[in-house]
């Protein structure tokens, strides 16, 4: 990892953050400290996330102090190692890849019905099932339509777009969108914002598909500026637990299980 990274953690919000999203950040800036890499954070509470990342993004563009940005969004978990392997990973854009808030109880079932079938010593635990259930946060095929041939390095692969929600990016990646028309400026937004004479550009806007019948997601169009317009890379991370923190409602009928350990009472 080179000696002169510093780091701004993003942070979007619509007033609220995770409990358990906090006491990442808390080891994240533990490890951070202990690696010598200067960091800050800042949040942006607003209500239409396309203005809250234009604004974090614009204001580290607008910062030179700082070689990486760091999204991190407030219901997101992970180990501070995740984010140093990003890092030393060493791509401008990296991200990490998260389940979707849902249960597909229809695959777990599949996946737990296939391993009835395996000798004792070779069962998965839940953890490793509820892995391979999930539907995770990224874009498997190409933008309109397109096949996606993805590579592959060092436990990290190319995809043709991610979830915002950890996002790893280098100063190169705001200044190519910005020399390359793909972050088009929106002159009207510019202010001062403490020291720094804000920029702001527009990098998540909402863009068109092929042929206009829908708009991309904010983070679909962040990623196709850069796939499509720059035409560079995004490296996933593949080997990374990373934890989305949502609401779940545990219903349940106690007489099915009442009925299933003695019959019918």
């Amino acid at each position: 990892m080179e000696a002169s990274v510093s780091l701004m953690i993003a942070m979007p919000t619509m007033g609220s953050v995770k409990t358990q999203s906090v006491m990442s950040l808390v080891d994240l800036a533990t490890a951070l400290h202990a690696e010598n890499i200067r960091h800050s954070l800042k949040f942006y509470q607003f209500s239409d996330i396309v203005m809250s990342r234009n604004y974090l993004l614009s204001a580290f563009f607008s910062d030179q102090r700082f070689s990486h940005l760091l999204f991190l969004d407030s219901d997101i978990i992970y180990r501070p190692e995740t984010i140093l392997r990003m890092l030393a990973f060493g791509a401008d854009f990296t991200v990490g890849t998260y389940p979707q808030k849902h249960f597909d109880l229809d695959r777990l079932r599949q996946l737990v019905e296939r391993q009835a079938e395996l000798p004792d010593g070779e069962k998965a635990g839940m953890d490793r099932l509820l892995s391979e259930s999930w539907t995770y946060n990224h874009q498997m095929g190409g933008f309109d339509g397109r096949t996606w041939e993805p590579r592959a390095k060092d436990g990290f692969m190319t995809v043709p777009a991610c979830g915002a929600g950890l996002m790893l990016l280098s100063r190169r990646v705001a200044d190519r969108m910005v020399e390359t028309g793909a972050a088009l400026p929106k002159t009207a937004m510019n202010r001062q914002q403490g020291d720094i004479a804000l920029q702001f550009h527009d990098f998540f806007g909402h863009l068109d598909s092929q042929g206009g019948t829908y708009m991309y997601g904010e983070d679909q169009s962040f990623a196709k500026r850069w796939t499509d317009i720059v035409g560079d890379d995004i490296w996933l991370d593949t080997r990374s637990v990373v934890g989305h923190v949502g609401d779940h409602v545990f219903a349940g009928r106690y007489s099915d299980q009442l009925i299933a350990q003695a019959g019918d009472p």
